[in-house]
């Protein structure tokens, strides 16, 4: 009956189903990586394009920004850590001002771990020139470099007004290390005065560490 009604108007199954389940609000997460055949991937803008036209009168869609995802997506070989700064800062406030913006996204944790650390502008600086230009692999630049845009996310996230979303606790294993999933690592980032002016929000319920997630909040 399901594949009879969508032939039909599959608009209007939509519509029925979101109706049914109570849903007023989708999340659109564009950073997150869809799986196909041959890897992972990003969704296209003709597939947002529908998405959008498609809950169009059905429910409301807000963004969510993922920032390694964006910033990776800015980086270009040759390209300056200020101009890098500044493409990553146009990207958001062009994406906060023209459209829907519920929340920004770090998935910190997938590449080093939620035990962010205070990176000054002089070491934030040298760690992208060290990871973009001396090794990319480097697990200490690395760090350093995410731990900073950690903490430009949070400026981000104070100045728009916006919440920060964090992944903890498990997710897709290798790259996901619940070693370094624990929600509890973002204790002193989170009683940092920037951490406190932060409308910061752990997501996943930190599984299967939900005790430390509920004394954490």
């Amino acid at each position: 009956i399901r594949h009879e009604m969508a032939d039909s108007d599959y608009r209007g199954l939509v519509k029925l189903m979101m109706q049914d389940c109570g849903i007023k609000i989708m999340l659109n997460d564009t950073g997150f990586p869809v799986t196909v055949l041959k890897g992972s991937r990003t969704l296209g803008q003709d597939e947002i394009d529908e998405f959008e036209q498609m809950m169009d009168g059905i429910c409301e869609v807000v963004d969510t920004i993922r920032i390694e995802t964006t910033a990776d997506q800015i980086f270009q070989e040759g390209m300056s850590y200020e101009d890098f700064i500044k493409a990553f800062d146009d990207k958001i406030e062009n994406q906060v001002k023209t459209r829907k913006v519920g929340s920004f996204k770090s998935v910190i944790g997938y590449y080093t771990g939620l035990n962010v650390q205070p990176v000054s502008d002089f070491d934030g600086k040298n760690a992208f020139y060290s990871r973009f230009y001396v090794d990319y692999y480097n697990k200490e630049t690395n760090k350093k470099f995410r731990d900073y845009m950690f903490w430009h996310a949070m400026e981000l996230s104070t100045k728009y007004d916006i919440p920060l979303k964090v992944h903890t606790g498990e997710g897709s294993a290798p790259m996901s290390d619940l070693r370094r999933m624990n929600p509890s690592l973002l204790y002193d980032v989170i009683n940092t005065e920037q951490g406190l002016k932060t409308k910061i929000v752990l997501i996943h319920g930190g599984i299967s560490f939900t005790v430390d997630a509920a004394y954490l909040a």
